[in-house]
């Protein structure tokens, strides 16, 4: 296999930015929404690499292309009034707490396999699933975004920070469903990783003198 000297094919992705509810509003009244924001850079750098195409090369270029999706949420928690004398007086209470979250899409790199058939390159690709689940942004949330409702019983029913982490962790694995089910997003991500594997073929075509064609194939037929 010879080897080429000058170029190569570097791949830097920046990732879909995906925002709900821009407007501050009382989150009282805020329905979760989303709208996305995609945006995408490539560059190109000199470096050595082998003239015929690259497996591991195609798995790294698909692990650049995910997309890292920002959803701003509203956490929607009741405190309920406890039972027994210590609690005569309580009323139930609603709270809520905006937070950040960031999670990952793309596909699983260890699903990648590549066939050459004289010019023609046959990728095996896997359906884009969520490759890391929805996590809190670092301080995203604080005192200025938490808000409940006013406590006027006789006997105080306080809203403790482990009603609020559990109300969190309860709304990011409702985000983690609809962010793993959701079909545009997860095909954006697929169409991401061929994109840029089309376009490392066509370089390789333009440095080697190969006319090479891609196809691409599910990756459940690699041994159907």
């Amino acid at each position: 296999m010879k080897k080429l000297t000058s170029l190569i094919l570097v791949l830097a992705f920046a990732g879909a930015f995906v925002a709900c509810g821009k407007d501050k509003k009382d989150p009282r009244k805020t329905e979760e929404t989303t709208t996305v924001e995609t945006t995408a850079e490539t560059t190109v750098e000199e470096t050595f690499l082998e003239l015929e195409p690259d497996e591991i090369q195609i798995r790294s270029i698909c692990q650049l292309a995910t997309l890292e999706c920002y959803y701003n949420n509203v956490a929607k928690g009741t405190k309920s009034s406890g039972t027994g004398l210590s609690h005569i007086g309580e009323k139930d209470r609603r709270f809520f707490v905006e937070y950040s979250a960031v999670a990952t899409l793309g596909v699983d790199i260890s699903e990648v396999s590549m066939d050459i058939e004289g010019d023609v390159i046959v990728v095996y690709l896997p359906e884009a699933k969520l490759l890391s689940s929805a996590t809190i942004v670092s301080d995203s949330y604080g005192t200025d975004s938490f808000i409940q409702d006013n406590d006027n019983s006789l006997n105080s029913n306080e809203i403790t920070a482990e009603d609020i982490t559990k109300t969190i962790n309860q709304s990011l694995e409702a985000l983690n469903k609809k962010v793993g089910s959701d079909k545009t997003l997860l095909n954006n991500a697929r169409e991401r990783a061929k994109t840029l594997i089309k376009a490392y073929i066509e370089k390789l075509s333009e440095t080697s003198g190969k006319n090479y064609k891609v196809i691409f194939k599910d990756a459940r037929d690699r041994y159907s």
